[in-house]
C-alpha cells in the first residue's frame, strides 16, 4: 500500500531522495575527511613529526649534548636535523623578491618517517645537493619560474630541481602559509642564513629501535635539553591538537546543518505528499482503515526515501571526501588516505533515517487525526483538532531532542550540541519572522508593482513563507561564510603590530638591526619613523615553583615573548597594572588567554628557560588581548630580562605606496636573509589561510541551498494545480502566454528578492556574531557586495527552480481545465 501510495507522487519522493541525499551526503563526505585527518595528525603523527621524539631547540647541540647523542646513535637511535628559517627569494624572471620559508634538512636522512614526493617524481636525495633547491607549486607560480630554472635564496643562486607534491612534517616546527624552499644543509650553509643571525629554528627528529620507549626517550631529551620544547609521536603539539579538535567540531556542525536541513526539506515533501493525498486518507478512514495503520505505511514511507536518500549520499559523500581532501592537500602538501569506510557510511545513512523520521513527526501524527469528512466537507475544515496540535507539539519536542542529540554525538559536547540546537531553533524562527514580515510588507505595495505576484505570495495554502526561508537559509550560510573571511582578514589587518607601517621586516638578528634602521632612514620613500619590536623564544619551565610537567593540563612551553618599558597607548588591564619605571627585576604582562591558559594571576612567578640562563619574572598585571594579538603579546617583560639573550626584531616602516618596491629591493640587497613582506602580501596571506578554513562551509552552505532550490520547486508544484485554474482564467479572459510567463517569473523573483535580502542580512548576523566569538570583541560584519552579490543571483536561482516546477502549467487548454478534463 505503501508503494502503490508513494508512486502516485513521484516529483515529491524524488526531492525528498535528494535533498537527504544532499545532507548525509555532507555527513559522510565531512565525517570522513576529519577522521582521515585525525589518524593523520594522531594516528601517525610520527610522519607529523618525522620521528619517534621530536627536540624544537633554537641553538644547536653544544658538546656536551652533541657527545651524548653520539652515545644514543651507538644504541641504535637514528637522528636527523631540520632547520628552518625565511629568507627573500627572487628568480630571472621575477627580480622583485618574495619572503619565503627556508628548510634544510640532510637528504640521506630526512625523513625518518614518510616520504616526500617530488614532481617530477625523484627521490630527495637525487633532487637535493649543495647547489638544487626542490619548492613549493605557489612560488613557481610567484617566481614565474619552471623546473630547471635559477632561483636566488638571499644572495645565493640554486638550481630549481623539483617542485614539492608531499611534505609529511609541513607544519611540524613553522606553521606558516609561506612558500616553501627545502635545501640541503651544504646549501643552507652556502646562503649564510644561520650565521647572520636571523631567527632560525632547528628540529632534532629521532627514531628508536625495538627496546627504548618513546616516553622514557622523551624525558631524556627533556633534561639535557632545559630550554627545548619536546615532544613524541604519542602526545604531539597540544595546541595543533587543539586546533585539530576545534577543527573536527566545526566540520561536523557544518555537516550537521546540511543533514538537518535536508531532513526538514524531507519532512517538507511528506507534508505535501499527505496533502496532495487527503482524499486518500479520508477514503481508507471512511472504509475502516485505522489510524496506526495509516501512520504506519506513511513512516514506511519516509524510512524508504530515508534510506534511498542515505544511499545515494553515500555516494555523494564519496565525491565531496576527495573534494575536501584536495582542499586541504593543497596547503597542507600530504596526502589525506582516501578510503571508504562502511562504518561512518551506515552511520550517515542511519543518522539520515533517524533524523527523517524526527522531521516527519508532526506531518505523520497530523495524518492520524484528519477527520474523513474531510472529502465532503473540505471547506469547513480548519486544521486538526487541539488533541492532534497537542501531539505535534510533543512530536516537535522529541524533534529537537533527537536533533540535539546528534549534534552533541558529532561535537562531542553536550553543552556544544546544546547550543548548536539552540541556535538553529532561534535561526529557524527569525528566518520564519522575517518571512513573514516581508511578505506581509508585500501586501501593502503598490498595485502597480507586480501586482498579480503580490497576491499570488499571499495567497492561503500557497507556503510563501517556507519557500523564503529555506531560500534563505542557504544564502545565510553561504553570505556568513565570505562574510566572515573578510572580516577576519579586515580585523587581524587591524591587530598588527606597529600600525601604520607598509613593510614589515622579520626576524632581523641583534648585529644586523641598526644598521637595517639606518638603511630605511636613508630610503627616499620612507614617510615615518622606523618601528622595531623585540622578540625572543622561550621555554615555560615552572609555575609558582611547580615543575610544567606536574600541573595539571597540557601546556605548552615553547613561548614567543616581547618586551616594552613603558604601557602602550590604548592598553586595557583585566589586573594589576603596568610598571611606570623598568624594573630592577624581570617582570611580565600576561595576555588573558595566557593567563587564564597557565592559571596565574598577578603576583605569580614564572619560570622560563633559555639558552644559557633562567627568567625568573613575576606577573605585574592580566592585559585584555584579542585572539590575534595574543599570538604576539602573549607574554611582555620589561626589556632588562632580555639582557644576555639572542633577540630577534621584527620592524616596521611607513613607506609611499609607489617606492615600495624600490624600498624592498634596497633593503634585499643589503640584507638578502631579512624577510619583507609589504602590507598588501601579508593582508593577501591572512586572507588565504582564512579562504581555507571557510572553503568547506561554502561547499556544505552550497548544499544547504540546493536543498533550499529543490524544497522550492516542490512547494511551487505542488501548488499547480490552483496555479493551472488562474492561468485558465487568466487565458479566457485575454492574457498571452508572454504575460504568463512574466507573472509567473515576476512571482518567483519576488520571491527570491525576498530570499536573497533576508539571507543576506541574516548572513551578516551570523558572521558577525561568529566572528565576534572568535577574535572575542564585537566585530561589525558586513560586505555590501557579498549582500548584493545575494540580491542578485537568489532571484536567479529562484526563478529557475520555480520555473522548472510550473511550466507545464501554461501548455494546458483553459476549457478543459476549467472543465475538470
Amino acid at each position: 500500500m505503501a508503494w502503490r501510495d508513494l508512486r502516485a507522487s513521484p516529483g515529491h519522493s524524488l526531492a525528498a531522495i535528494l535533498v537527504i541525499a544532499a545532507g548525509t551526503g555532507a555527513m559522510n563526505g565531512v565525517r570522513s575527511t576529519a577522521a582521515d585527518f585525525r589518524s593523520r595528525m594522531r594516528g601517525d603523527a610520527r610522519q607529523w613529526i618525522t620521528g619517534d621524539v621530536s627536540v624544537n631547540v633554537k641553538e644547536l647541540p653544544d658538546e656536551r649534548q652533541a657527545a651524548v647523542l653520539e652515545g644514543f646513535a651507538r644504541q641504535g637511535v637514528e637522528r636527523t636535523l631540520i632547520t628552518e628559517s625565511i629568507s627573500m627569494v627572487s628568480s630571472d624572471s621575477t627580480p622583485d623578491p618574495a619572503i619565503a620559508s627556508i628548510k634544510a634538512v640532510e637528504p640521506d636522512r630526512y625523513p625518518l618517517y614518510g616520504e616526500v614526493e617530488l614532481s617530477p617524481p625523484i627521490a630527495l636525495g637525487e633532487a637535493l645537493n649543495e647547489g638544487t633547491a626542490v619548492v613549493s607549486p605557489d612560488l613557481l607560480d610567484r617566481m614565474q619560474a619552471r623546473i630547471g630554472d635559477s632561483l636566488r635564496v638571499g644572495r645565493t643562486v640554486f638550481r630549481i630541481a623539483a617542485a614539492i607534491a608531499v611534505e609529511p612534517d609541513r607544519f611540524a616546527l613553522a606553521p606558516d602559509p609561506l612558500m616553501r624552499v627545502i635545501l640541503s644543509r651544504k646549501g643552507l650553509d652556502r646562503t649564510r642564513i644561520v650565521r647572520l643571525g636571523n631567527s632560525v629554528g632547528h628540529r632534532l627528529a629521532f627514531r628508536l629501535p625495538p627496546g627504548i620507549e618513546p616516553s622514557d626517550y622523551r624525558a631524556r631529551m627533556e633534561e639535557l635539553f632545559p630550554q627545548a620544547d619536546v615532544v613524541d609521536y604519542r602526545d604531539p603539539d597540544p595546541r595543533a591538537i587543539a586546533s585539530l579538535d576545534a577543527s573536527v567540531a566545526f566540520m561536523n556542525l557544518g555537516a550537521w546543518v546540511a543533514l538537518v536541513a535536508g531532513s526538514l526539506g524531507a519532512g517538507m515533501a511528506m507534508y505535501l505528499h499527505l496533502r496532495s493525498r487527503l482524499d486518500s486518507v479520508a477514503i481508507m478512514k471512511a472504509v475502516g482503515g485505522r489510524s496506526e495503520q495509516i501512520v504506519a505505511a506513511y513512516a514506511f514511507q519516509a524510512t524508504g526515501l530515508a534510506l534511498a536518500g542515505g544511499v545515494l549520499g553515500s555516494g555523494l559523500g564519496r565525491v565531496l571526501e576527495r573534494s575536501f581532501a584536495a582542499l586541504l592537500e593543497r596547503y597542507l602538501y600530504f596526502h589525506l588516505a582516501i578510503r571508504w569506510d562502511w562504518t561512518i557510511a551506515l552511520e550517515a545513512i542511519a543518522l539520515s533515517v533517524i533524523a527523517t523520521l524526527l522531521a516527519t513527526a508532526v506531518p505523520l501524527l497530523n495524518a492520524r487525526t484528519i477527520p474523513p469528512g474531510v472529502l465532503l466537507r473540505r471547506q469547513s475544515w480548519d486544521g486538526p483538532a487541539a488533541p492532534a496540535r497537542r501531539a505535534a507539539w510533543i512530536a516537535a519536542g522529541f524533534a529537537v531532542t533527537g536533533f540535539g542529540w546528534m549534534a552533541a554525538r558529532l561535537m562531542q559536547s553536550w553543552r556544544g550540541g546544546a547550543m548548536a540546537m539552540l541556535c538553529l531553533t532561534t535561526g529557524a524562527a527569525i528566518l520564519l519572522a522575517g518571512a513573514r514580515g516581508l511578505l506581509a510588507l508585500t501586501r501593502w505595495a503598490s498595485p502597480r508593482h507586480a501586482p498579480l505576484a503580490r497576491l499570488s505570495l499571499n495567497r492561503r495554502g500557497h507556503e510563501s513563507r517556507t519557500m523564503v526561508a529555506a531560500l534563505a537559509a542557504g544564502v545565510a550560510l553561504l553570505s556568513a561564510t565570505r562574510m566572515a573571511q573578510v572580516s577576519i582578514s579586515d580585523a587581524v589587518a587591524r591587530s598588527l603590530p606597529m600600525p601604520g607601517s607598509d613593510l614589515y621586516l622579520i626576524g632581523a638578528g641583534a648585529p644586523q638591526i641598526e644598521g637595517l634602521k639606518k638603511l630605511l632612514g636613508s630610503q627616499p620613500g620612507v614617510t615615518g619613523h622606523v618601528e622595531t619590536a623585540p622578540v625572543v623564544w622561550l621555554r615555560l619551565a615552572k609555575i609558582n615553583g611547580v615543575p610544567i610537567e606536574r600541573l595539571p593540563g597540557r601546556i605548552h612551553r615553547m613561548r614567543l615573548a616581547t618586551c616594552g618599558d613603558r604601557e602602550p597607548p590604548g592598553a586595557r588591564m583585566a589586573d594589576g597594572r603596568w610598571w611606570t619605571s623598568p624594573p630592577p627585576a624581570p617582570m611580565v604582562i600576561a595576555s588573558n588567554d595566557t593567563a587564564q591558559e597557565l592559571n596565574v594571576s598577578p603576583g605569580d612567578e614564572l619560570e622560563l628557560a633559555a639558552p644559557g640562563r633562567a627568567i625568573h619574572a613575576r606577573v605585574a598585571g592580566i592585559r585584555h588581548l584579542n585572539a590575534t594579538e595574543n599570538i604576539w603579546l602573549g607574554l611582555t617583560f620589561n626589556c632588562g630580562a632580555f639582557e644576555g639573550l639572542n633577540v630577534f626584531y621584527h620592524t616596521g616602516v611607513a613607506v609611499g605606496s609607489d617606492r615600495v618596491p624600490e624600498v624592498r629591493r634596497a633593503v634585499s640587497e643589503e640584507f638578502p636573509t631579512v624577510g619583507i613582506i609589504n602590507r598588501g602580501e601579508l593582508l593577501a596571506v591572512i586572507e588565504g589561510v582564512a579562504g581555507r578554513g571557510m572553503a568547506m562551509m561554502r561547499y556544505l552552505s552550497l548544499l544547504v541551498l540546493l536543498s533550499g532550490g529543490i524544497l522550492m520547486s516542490l512547494i511551487a508544484a505542488a501548488s499547480n494545480r490552483i496555479r493551472l485554474r488562474e492561468t485558465s482564467i487568466l487565458k479566457s479572459l485575454g492574457a498571452r502566454r508572454a504575460k504568463l510567463i512574466r507573472l509567473l517569473l515576476g512571482e518567483f523573483g519576488l520571491q527570491g528578492v525576498l530570499a536573497g535580502t533576508l539571507g543576506g542580512l541574516l548572513g551578516s548576523a551570523l558572521a558577525t556574531v561568529a566572528v565576534s566569538a572568535v577574535l572575542r570583541r564585537t566585530v561589525i560584519a558586513i560586505e555590501w557586495r557579498v549582500l548584493g552579490a545575494a540580491c542578485v543571483a537568489t532571484p536567479v536561482l529562484a526563478i529557475m527552480a520555480g520555473w522548472l516546477a510550473t511550466r507545464r502549467t501554461l501548455d494546458h487548454k483553459p476549457l478543459e481545465t476549467l472543465r475538470d478534463e
